[in-house]
């Protein structure tokens, strides 16, 4: 018998975003691309929109959004949002759902954007992707919200703990999560049942659970 397989993190937005004429359905360019997906039994894929440390990080997280809904546009027989209702016409269609995340936050802020533009920036990628499964403050190296995993000493940063805020913020403002993880650089993290207002499911998230209790 064979499972569906629900992958947390794939790097196929930033290999589109960076890499010139990337294909996602060519299975030589990158193993994540979508027929690799699928020969895996993949039938729900965080795409991350991943960034690293440097001044343009915030331009690369913003196309990655964009490139996020084109797939949606360009592809509907190939992919479709990984909400509830996708959940529950799982076993009736063979299309990949898929949810973004932002891992590293320097895509939400570089070291001199102001506070004003951070949060602007992630209203705009929250409004471009619909939803996020989750956000990480950093990844490998020291952002302005904390030290990556390659550092030691650093820990997390004032900065670092305004995010934490964000689901609240939106929460405040009538647009809490489907779904939020925040993690990295702190012990972070909210889980809050969607808003039929703003995402496409009053439910929130649940994989089914086929390995039994």
């Amino acid at each position: 018998m064979h499972f569906p397989v629900a992958d947390l993190h794939c790097d196929l937005l930033s290999f589109m975003a960076k890499v010139p004429k990337a294909d996602p359905f060519d299975p030589d360019q990158i193993a994540c691309a979508f027929p690799w997906l699928k020969a895996g039994g993949v039938r729900a894929q965080v795409l991350a929109i991943y960034t690293d440390v440097h001044p343009e990080s915030m331009e690369l997280a913003s196309r990655q959004a964009d490139l996020f809904v084109k797939l949606l546009e360009d592809h509907p027989e190939t992919v479709c949002r990984w909400d509830a209702a996708f959940q529950q016409k799982l076993e009736a269609t063979e299309q990949l759902g898929i949810i973004a995340s932002i891992e590293n936050a320097a895509g939400i802020g570089t070291p001199t954007a102001t506070w004003s533009e951070i949060y602007s920036q992630f209203d705009t990628l929250l409004d471009k992707v619909g939803s996020l499964a989750y956000i990480s403050l950093t990844h490998h190296t020291e952002n302005r919200f904390g030290g990556g995993n390659y550092t030691e000493g650093i820990g997390l940063k004032e900065d670092g703990k305004r995010p934490a805020r964000l689901p609240s913020r939106e929460a405040d403002s009538g647009r809490p999560f489907p779904y939020l993880r925040l993690v990295g650089g702190g012990d972070f993290e909210s889980h809050r049942p969607a808003s039929p207002a703003h995402s496409h499911s009053s439910q929130p998230l649940q994989f089914p659970n086929y390995l039994g209790p």
